[in-house]
Order: C-alpha cells, then sequence, then structure tokens
C-alpha cells in the first residue's frame, strides 16, 4: 500500500515539474521570439509583481496567474502590458467609443490616481490566483540554473523510483562466476536492464498519457 501511494506521489511531481518545465520553456520562447512581456500558454500566463500598488491584496514578490478573457468587468483584477513589464491592476471605469473600442481605466489598489485609459488589446488577462512568495522562485526557474534544477530534480525521482531494481542487479551481479553459470547470471542482468528500461518508459507514459 505505502509503495503504491509513493508511486502515486512520485508520478505526481513528475507530472507537475514537467508541465512547470514546458510552461517555462514555451514562455522563454514567446518572450525571445515575440517580446511578449507576459507570454501566455492556453490562455494561462504568470507575472512577477514588482511593486506595492496593489498591496495588501497582492503584495511584492507575489506570483499572479492569469487568464485570458474575452471581456472583463468592473472591479476585475487584470494584467496589461505596460512601457516595459506587464502592469497588475484593477478596473474602475470602462466605456466604449464611437468606433466601437473597449477602454478601461485601471488603477492600484493602493495608488492615489489611476492609470489612464488602457485600450482592450493591451489586455492581457484576468487574475484569477495569486500565490504569496512565489515569484522569486519563479524568476529562478526562467533562468539557465532553474531549468537544470528541474530537469535534475525529474532525474533523481525517476533513479529513486528504480532504487529497488538497481538492487536486485547488485544482487545478481554478487552471484559471480564462481556459480559455474555464468549464461544464466548475464541472461538475469539483461532482464533486469530490460525491467529497469520498461519501467521508465511507463513513467514517462503515465506522464503523458495518464494511466488509462
Amino acid at each position: 500500500m505505502l509503495k503504491k501511494i509513493g508511486n502515486i506521489v512520485s508520478t505526481v511531481f513528475i507530472v507537475v515539474l514537467v508541465l512547470i518545465l514546458l510552461f517555462n520553456l514555451i514562455c522563454f520562447v514567446k518572450r525571445e521570439k515575440n517580446g511578449d512581456q507576459c507570454p501566455t500558454v492556453l490562455g494561462f500566463g504568470v507575472a512577477v509583481v514588482i511593486s506595492g500598488s496593489m498591496e495588501p491584496e497582492i503584495m511584492i514578490d507575489d506570483l499572479v496567474i492569469i487568464h485570458e478573457q474575452d471581456q472583463y468587468a468592473l472591479d476585475d483584477v487584470v494584467c496589461y502590458t505596460g512601457n516595459k513589464y506587464p502592469v497588475t491592476h484593477r478596473i474602475i471605469a470602462m466605456r466604449t467609443d464611437d468606433e466601437g473600442q473597449v477602454w478601461y481605466t485601471t488603477k492600484g489598489d493602493f495608488n492615489n490616481t489611476d492609470d489612464g485609459e488602457i485600450a482592450a488589446d493591451r489586455m492581457i488577462g484576468r487574475v484569477v490566483a495569486v500565490i504569496p512568495n512565489f515569484g522569486v522562485f519563479q524568476d529562478f526557474l526562467q533562468t539557465g540554473g532553474g531549468f537544470l534544477l528541474i530537469v535534475a530534480a525529474l532525474l533523481i525521482i525517476v533513479v529513486i523510483q528504480q532504487i529497488p531494481i538497481f538492487i536486485i542487479i547488485s544482487k545478481t551481479f554478487s552471484i559471480g562466476p564462481s556459480s559455474g553459470n555464468c549464461l544464466h547470471t548475464n541472461k538475469l542482468i539483461s532482464a533486469k536492464i530490460k525491467l529497469i528500461v520498461n519501467n521508465i518508459s511507463i513513467t514517462w507514459l503515465k506522464v503523458f498519457f495518464g494511466d488509462n
């Protein structure tokens, strides 16, 4: 039972790490190729808060999760493209001009003045979740060191999952030539190696296609 729970936990952890790795990789490519301030993947994006304009609801170094919307409403906390970095503020007014263009007036909760009118095409998405203090870690994940950390963590988990099989192989090697059955020993070693490869393959198939 404990082994099954451990396998489930490690598989979930692998899935999460793979998703984080893929998400950050796609965002990196979009940012470098298109110059996106806040790239989105399947309609979702993340941004790190670098000012206290939305305190106390959203603090510096919080990570905001953003979801693209067709329309926005009053009081929505949104993220839009700024001069250099994405801005996360609240919609306090909105209007539609004679040409049908929608304009939003935004303001930081902690600010005394609003940002003026923001065109709809500058909207990135609505803030759907806030993860406190996670921004520093997200910034690190977008560096080369963060990328390598995730890859290393994935490899470590896969190796840990195979430790029982490595122990079996070690015992197999301990049989040694003196047993007078080297051919049988080699077949056992080959079988165990194939088992490791199969288990690793099954692990990654579960990651991408589930347990079905």
